[in-house]
């Protein structure tokens, strides 16, 4: 992996496909190892959930990563913060998430014990992130409400006065159920995050804009 300004980090990494939303999540001990606290920007945000529950730590872009002949180009990557179950491990360095094969072909050949990707065509970095500050959860009966469970700090959503525990109840209208996976995340979109969201906080609808 490369930072920028910096040479070539080679690095310990575990293939997790069942790991989405960042491409790579980097353990504590390797993140203060090689000063990785110092990359910026940097957004503190929970960054993974393990069997000990919900890890924090920082998210950055790093300038890129190379695997083999498939090079990412800005893979966001979350930077342990705590010593705290998989991020304590030094036995690898972090894990490798399905985002970063968004587009490709991964094939596993466990008899071989190797991995072989074809890379996507383009140069666009598939290594996005939700730019709306939120974290969502599907919650209550048939998992039909749709509520905040975590506001990243000086986003959007905070600016708009979204708060945790806020219902979204419409996006342009329409039920957010149907429209969540389609209108919240809107991936390399800066100028408008998020184009209707209305949010439930103590009676009052909230409608946030990047």
């Amino acid at each position: 992996m490369k930072v920028r300004g910096r040479r070539a980090i080679p690095a310990r990494l575990l293939l997790d496909t069942g790991a989405s939303g960042l491409c790579l999540i980097l353990t504590t001990p390797f993140a203060e190892q090689h000063g990785l606290g110092r990359v910026v920007p940097a957004i503190e945000a929970p960054i993974g959930t393990g069997l000990v529950g919900e890890l924090h730590g920082t998210i950055v872009r790093l300038q890129n990563l190379r695997l083999g002949g498939v090079k990412v180009h800005s893979p966001t990557t979350g930077l342990g913060g705590e010593y705290k179950g998989f991020l304590a491990r030094t036995d690898i360095d972090g894990v490798i998430g399905n985002s970063v094969f968004e587009g490709s072909r991964l094939i596993v050949d466990y008899a071989g014990r190797r991995v072989i990707v074809e890379p996507r065509p383009g140069e666009g970095s598939p290594c996005d992130f939700d730019m709306s500050g939120l974290r969502l959860a599907a919650r209550g009966p048939g998992l039909k409400h749709i509520v905040v469970d975590y506001v990243v700090p000086r986003s959007p959503s905070a600016e708009a006065g979204i708060a945790v525990g806020d219902e979204l109840l419409l996006i342009d209208g329409r039920g957010a159920i149907r429209q969540i996976w389609r209108k919240v995340k809107v991936p390399g979109h800066s100028a408008e995050v998020l184009k209707a969201v209305r949010a439930l906080k103590q009676g009052t609808a909230h409608r946030a804009k990047a």
